[in-house]
């Protein structure tokens, strides 16, 4: 097996890996991509031999309890392979990360350029180290960080282009700083809007923001100076929350929007449609109180558009809009799955496009000359499968086939 370049070990209920394994399934296939699911074993007491050349694994991705016993006696005879990293995907459990190994990683992987911690706790971290030529950082439903590490993450002296923090605490209360003139995209999806307000101050980043609570007003949301974020690329807004269209406008790098819609409806649609750099637009819950669409559908720019929910009412503009534009995905939220109405009023409608031959609908691909000829029996297995088995996909997609 000369040519292997991938493998992907899962032995959560089989014998164990050892480190030792490991590194000779890397040194003798020539692996340069390797996923381990679960943890390797500590194996026996002894060392095994220290290889003095680095690998050729490029990425790694592996569960591992990081202990200090595993670290000294394992990991350091495991190092080797870890020096020529372009990619690492940890998931540290039973122990808290220390500031003594994330300093050794950063040391020992100088050719890293992506580092992701998954469900991770940390011991007090007093300087968050990082690779030299780390790129991209992602932190992922991780605990025991501060908000002095988010500012050592983000600050000045590090090459960080990206970094993603999904479901990540910090403690204590964020100061400002200057940024890194190298970041082009931050996601930090648990910070307050005063945070948000001090992110959205540095202008040359390309800032995902997403609004934390439900409970947060229109008002607030208006407050915030979007308006110097002008390379902003995704904002997404909870329940009751809205931009103002000339602030939305003067985000030309506005790629993927998620906002609800206020009373004035379908002129605010049309707007959304209209903005250039548009591609993805998700309408949640309460637009469906406009009134029937007032005009026909025209050329956008917008290659996806999801709506929560599904009112015949306003199939007229929507399945008129995917007629007029070939690129776009229309795909249609259902809040349960007594939809098959809503999956029949769609497909008899007048202006449903010619031009689609099959429809997704909660996850099963449907021909639609077959749902023509028999509705029925061609959404039949649909239903047994759901009543066996339930599903969560519960929506419509129209796609036009590649």
């Amino acid at each position: 097996m000369t040519s292997l370049r991938l493998l992907s070990i899962h032995f959560q209920y089989s014998t164990k890996i050892r480190f030792e394994q490991i590194s000779r399934l890397i040194s003798q296939l020539g692996l340069q991509m390797l996923e381990l699911t679960s943890s390797p074993s500590d194996g026996g007491d002894e060392e095994f031999p220290l290889n003095s050349m680095a690998g050729p694994l490029k990425v790694l991705n592996m569960t591992t309890r990081f202990n200090a016993t595993n670290w000294l006696r394992n990991h350091r005879s495991f190092l080797y392979i870890l020096e020529n990293l372009l990619a690492l995907e940890l998931r540290i459990f039973d122990i808290e990360l220390t500031n003594e190994n994330l300093n050794l990683l950063a040391f020992t992987c100088k050719n890293l350029q992506k580092f992701t911690l998954l469900h991770t706790s940390f011991e007090e971290i007093k300087d968050f180290a990082l690779a030299p030529q780390l790129k991209e950082l992602r932190l992922y439903s991780c605990m025991g960080l501060t908000t002095k590490n988010l500012k050592q993450i983000l600050g000045e002296g590090h090459q960080i282009v990206s970094f993603i923090s999904s479901l990540t605490s910090y403690k204590g209360a964020l100061e400002d700083f200057q940024m890194s003139d190298t970041l082009e995209f931050i996601s930090i999806d648990t910070l307050d809007d005063r945070a948000l307000r001090f992110i959205s101050t540095n202008p040359q980043t390309i800032i995902s923001l997403a609004t934390k609570s439900l409970e947060m007003k229109v008002d607030e949301i208006k407050s915030l100076p979007l308006e110097n974020c002008k390379n902003l690329h995704t904002l997404v807004l909870q329940n009751r929350c809205y931009v103002d269209l000339d602030v939305l406008f003067k985000l030309k790098h506005l790629h993927t929007l998620t906002t609800w819609i206020p009373t004035f409806g379908w002129y605010f649609i049309a707007a959304l449609l209209r903005i250039p750099s548009l591609r993805h637009l998700h309408l949640i819950d309460n637009w469906q109180h406009c009134s029937r669409g007032p005009f026909v559908g025209f050329k956008t720019g917008v290659t996806c558009l999801k709506l929560e929910n599904f009112y015949e009412h306003c199939s007229d503009f929507f399945l008129d809009l995917v007629d007029q534009n070939l690129q776009m995905e229309l795909i249609v939220l259902l809040p349960n799955y007594a939809t098959l109405n809503s999956l029949r009023i769609l497909l008899n409608h007048e202006k449903f496009p010619t031009y689609l031959k099959a429809i997704e609908f909660c996850g099963y691909t449907l021909d639609c000359a077959d749902l023509r000829r028999d509705f029925d029996a061609a959404t039949q297995h649909c239903k047994d499968l759901y009543e066996d088995f339930g599903n969560t996909s519960n929506r419509i997609v129209l796609r036009r086939s590649k």
